[in-house]
């Protein structure tokens, strides 16, 4: 339970359906985010199992267990496969249900997923890749965020730009080495155009991307800000002019439904998921996947032109109408309903 958009998203479904139901959180490893934690709402009961990450003691696995069976629930909810493992399946009665946050890595195949009856995909492009890869069927629920708890952008025609992305620093998969680099040709065209450039998350490309940064002499245009709250996202994430999301693959995009929500202009690359959520380009930009030159066009064209007030407005509606966390919650409920 770290600060990443699935455990983000967990608590807020989590608060959503304890309005209705008795929820139980099991953290099962003993690596989370105090702040985080402190997000669940009272009636959210928030269970610590202590197992150390990577433990192959069976202790961590027989305490684990005995939390679900003095719970005694009616579903069990995972969110990643890989936990299958950790239940001991022969005392279980209750349905087992899975989400799919991602489309398929063949670096991280889902081996467990035939187990489950009932499997959710939190898009049509993660469903397809699920169907694709797997031969297994799903359901889609779409992820969702608390879109009134976001501060809304003020236009600003200050001259300095202020870019954005919030994401995990996994430059293979997030595509920030793309990004700086549009973002070096667009400064290479246009050097009077004054721009900066914060990376909100952490992760194994840090070290390389800061490195980059050093070697374009960028030290005064990007900032490294490291993993940050919901809460100060909800308060900060208005600040920017304009949020990029260049994943060289994803499956939905979180950030991109939270910055329409708090009324900033979006740039994505046009993987599937987040198009969804743009509806192809009625409420954002985009650009090819994979493709600098044109990122950098994008940027450009965003930079020089004027992102229509109308489309930023007709975004936050889109966002509050398709992709609120209580229909989320809701859907799950009414699935749950149906194997009970």
């Amino acid at each position: 339970m770290t600060l990443g958009g699935i455990e983000t998203m967990l608590v807020n479904i989590a608060n959503s359906q304890s309005r209705y139901a008795d929820v139980y959180v099991l953290v099962i490893n003993d690596v989370y985010d105090q702040e985080l934690m402190g997000m669940f709402c009272p009636q959210v009961n928030v269970v610590y199992n202590q197992r150390p990450a990577g433990s192959k003691s069976p202790l961590h696995l027989i305490r684990l267990n005995r939390h679900i069976m003095k719970i005694h629930p009616d579903v069990i909810h995972l969110h990643s496969p890989k936990s299958w493992r950790f239940l001991f399946h022969p005392f279980i009665r209750c349905p087992i249900f899975v989400t799919i946050h991602d489309v398929y890595n063949e670096q991280d195949p889902f081996k467990c997923i035939h187990k489950f009856k009932t499997v959710f995909a939190i898009s049509e492009s993660v469903r397809q890749s699920v169907l694709e890869h797997y031969g297994k069927e799903s359901i889609v629920v779409e992820n969702g965020i608390s879109v009134d708890s976001f501060k809304k952008r003020s236009p600003d025609d200050r001259k300095v730009r202020k870019f954005v992305q919030v994401s995990r620093l996994e430059a293979h998969k997030k595509g920030q080495l793309l990004l700086m680099e549009a973002l070096d040709l667009f400064h290479e065209a246009h050097p009077e155009c004054e721009f900066t450039l914060d990376f909100i998350g952490d992760g194994s490309s840090r070290e390389l991307l800061e490195k980059t940064a050093s070697e374009l002499k960028w030290h005064d245009k990007i900032r490294f800000l490291g993993s940050q709250s919901q809460k100060y996202l909800f308060e900060n994430l208005c600040n920017y002019d304009l949020v990029i999301q260049p994943s060289l693959f994803e499956g939905f995009g979180l950030t991109i439904a939270e910055a329409m929500a708090a009324q900033v202009p979006v740039l994505i690359a046009d993987n599937a998921g987040p198009m969804s959520i743009i509806e192809s380009g009625k409420y954002g930009t985009f650009f090819k996947c994979g493709d600098v030159n044109d990122c950098a066009r994008k940027i450009e064209s965003f930079v020089l032109g004027n992102f229509p007030k109308e489309t930023v407005e007709k975004a936050f509606e889109h966002v509050r109408k398709n992709y609120n966390v209580a229909n989320t919650a809701r859907a799950y409920f009414e699935h749950y309903s149906k194997a009970l």
